[in-house]
């Protein structure tokens, strides 16, 4: 059995070679204007306009919940190219036992000139139950922006959030709060 044969100068003539061509080539994200964003919304601002449940009979507490949210900002909301964030509409399931488990799904925010940008979402859920049965649940989680419409058309973006849901003693919830950071650009 015969071993190629390189010797170090030609290693690195061919890594450098290859990273040359990276550079005179760069890719479209690297020419892309990144924004910061971060903000909050409050419990008082968020409305859960739909919820079901599915107990699993594998063991006690199991459930899987499809729910939607609807969110406003009346003062102080995100602001996405000089637009006002003014509703965010999050979809998604979530799998846990006793309050503890993930959720994920999909969203939009609507801004002030009626475009919309959309996003997956993803967290982890841990609960403490109360002795009444009802629950609080912290989440932390991240999404990724996957496009808009309109002036928004292109736009990609990912971060990070947490927050806090209340739930009642039967497992619909009555209040969600969080706060969020990421960062955002549009591609051409």
């Amino acid at each position: 059995m015969t071993r190629p044969h390189c010797n170090g100068f030609t290693a690195v003539l061919a890594l450098s070679f290859i990273a040359g061509l990276m550079l005179l080539a760069p890719t479209q994200s690297l020419a892309q204007e990144k924004h910061k964003l971060s903000w909050s919304v409050r419990a008082e601002n968020t409305q859960y306009t739909v919820q079901h449940g599915l107990d699993i009979a594998d063991m006690p507490g199991h459930v899987m919940r499809l729910f939607e949210l609807r969110r406003t900002w009346p003062e102080n909301p995100p602001m996405v190219e000089g637009f006002k964030v003014v509703e965010e509409v999050a979809r998604g399931t979530f799998d846990g036992i006793t309050g503890n488990g993930r959720a994920w799904g999909y969203s939009f925010w609507r801004l002030e000139n009626g475009d919309l940008v959309f996003a997956e979402w993803q967290n982890a859920n841990q609960s403490v139950v109360n002795s009444d049965r009802s629950r609080r649940t912290d989440y932390v989680g991240t999404y990724v922006w996957t496009g808009g419409t309109g002036k928004m058309r292109g736009i990609k973006g990912l971060g990070r959030y947490s927050g806090v849901s209340e739930f009642t003693a039967e497992g619909k919830g009555v209040r969600s709060g969080y706060s969020a950071e990421g960062e955002y650009w549009i591609e051409k």
